[in-house]
């Protein structure tokens, strides 16, 4: 994640909304943010909308993906708004759960050891 992040002027690009369109077909949403693996995390329209912690929890979570292939497999990628199904983790899948890390790197900031799903940012808390 640390090479992801001090790589960004590599690793970060700005896409339209139409070319986002192209892995993201109607009548799927064009998500803020998204990654492709080995490659980089690309930032649609739709990301300046949120908030700025919002946005930290998007590029850690996307930042995962492009990293860790297991990241993005439908028994691992949960969000941290999906309940009771994120906490339901083995450790084995949340290692690899892109949720996990940003969450984690929440608690850490505010030193908290619980972390309910009121207190998590990310697209749940879009204005934060």
């Amino acid at each position: 994640m640390r090479g992801v992040l001090h790589g960004s002027a590599r690793r970060f690009q700005g896409v339209s909304e139409a070319d986002a369109r192209r892995l993201f077909p109607e009548p799927a949403a064009v998500p803020p943010a998204y990654a492709i693996y080995k490659e980089r995390i690309y930032f649609t329209p739709g990301f300046a909308c949120f908030g700025p912690r919002c946005r930290a929890a998007m590029v850690l979570h996307e930042a995962v993906h492009v990293f860790d292939r297991r990241s993005g497999q439908p028994d691992i990628h949960i969000s941290e708004w999906d309940e009771p199904r994120f906490s339901s983790l083995t450790p084995d899948q949340a290692i690899h759960n892109p949720s996990a890390y940003a969450s984690f790197a929440a608690q850490v900031h505010h030193e908290r050891l619980e972390w309910p799903r009121c207190d998590r940012f990310g697209a749940g808390r879009p204005d934060d």
